[in-house]
C-alpha cells in the first residue's frame, strides 16, 4: 500500500518539475534559448585571441567557421602576424572575425568597422607581402560596415 503511494508521490513530483522547465525560456519563447545557444566561451586554447576584452564569442563567426575546432585550426596561422607587432589592433581585429563577442540579448554579429580594417591592412599587408601572401580575400575590408567603432 504504501509502495503505491510513493509511486504516486514521485509522478506528481516530476509532473511538477516537467512544467517548472516552460519557465527556463524568457518570456516562453524556446527560440531564444536556440540563439543564446550561438554564444560559445572563448577557449583558452584559441591563443590568438587569450586576454581579449571579451569572454564569449559567437558560432557560426564571421569567417563562417561553425565549429571551435574550426577556429582552432585556422586562427593559429595569424598569430605570427599579430606578434610582428605591424599594427596595435590587429589581433582586436582578426579576434573580432575568429572570436567575435556574442552579447546574449543581441541576436546579430558585431562586425569590426571598416576603418579598423583598413587602418590594420596598410599596416600588416606590406609586411604580409613581404612574407609571399597578399591580403586574403576573406579580410576584405569592403565587406564590412563604415564607421569607427568596433
Amino acid at each position: 500500500m504504501y509502495q503505491g503511494y510513493w509511486s504516486l508521490f514521485l509522478v506528481v513530483i516530476a509532473s511538477h518539475c516537467i512544467g517548472s522547465v516552460k519557465g527556463l525560456f524568457l518570456f516562453g519563447q524556446p527560440e531564444f534559448s536556440y540563439k543564446r545557444s550561438n554564444c560559445k566561451p572563448i577557449p583558452a586554447s584559441l591563443l590568438l585571441c587569450r586576454g581579449i576584452e571579451y569572454p564569449n564569442m559567437r558560432l557560426p563567426n564571421l569567417l563562417g567557421h561553425e565549429t571551435i575546432q574550426e577556429v582552432l585550426e585556422q586562427a593559429g596561422a595569424w598569430i605570427p602576424l599579430v606578434q610582428k607587432q605591424c599594427h596595435p589592433d590587429t589581433r582586436k581585429f582578426l579576434c573580432s572575425l575568429f572570436a567575435p563577442v556574442c552579447i546574449d540579448d543581441l541576436d546579430e554579429t558585431i562586425q569590426p568597422c571598416h576603418s579598423l580594417c583598413e587602418q590594420v591592412k596598410d599596416s600588416c599587408a606590406p609586411v604580409m607581402s613581404a612574407f609571399g601572401f597578399p591580403w586574403p580575400d576573406m579580410l576584405d575590408c569592403s565587406r564590412f560596415p563604415q564607421g569607427h567603432d568596433l
